[in-house]
């Protein structure tokens, strides 16, 4: 099935500060009235193979892809590994952040701070 869209994994990549060759993991970002939701694909990454780091300023994704031992007979896509590193607002919770793995797909929860959630105001009537 054609989207008529470019699929940015087949590009080179992009470097790992930390060093490797890696590609930036496709995601979508939701926002909620407590949270930013970012939902993030990464195939063949394992839950010991994911790090997540929020700092004041960003958020920073590593996932290290287990590749097999023995080279495939046939290949149509390389596993590489993933970095993305994201700016962050400062209205953002980062003590309560909240990451989970399952099935390849990063759920990363980054609740807003209480100062600007959204607040219904009681309306008195006389």
């Amino acid at each position: 099935m054609a989207t008529g869209r470019t699929d940015p994994r087949a590009a080179s990549g992009l470097r790992d500060p930390q060093g490797g060759r890696a590609v930036a993991p496709l995601f979508d970002v939701y926002e909620t009235d407590t949270s930013f939701v970012l939902v993030a694909d990464m195939p063949g990454v394992r839950s010991d193979g994911l790090e997540v780091v929020a700092e004041r300023d960003g958020v920073t994704i590593r996932g290290r892809v287990t590749r097999p031992e023995r080279a495939p007979e046939h290949q149509e896509y390389e596993l590489v590994d993933y970095f993305q590193s994201l700016a962050l607002t400062e209205d953002l919770d980062l003590s309560k952040v909240n990451a989970s793995l399952k099935d390849g797909v990063l759920r990363l929860t980054i609740p807003k701070s209480p100062t600007i959630q959204p607040r219904r105001i009681q309306i008195k009537t006389d």
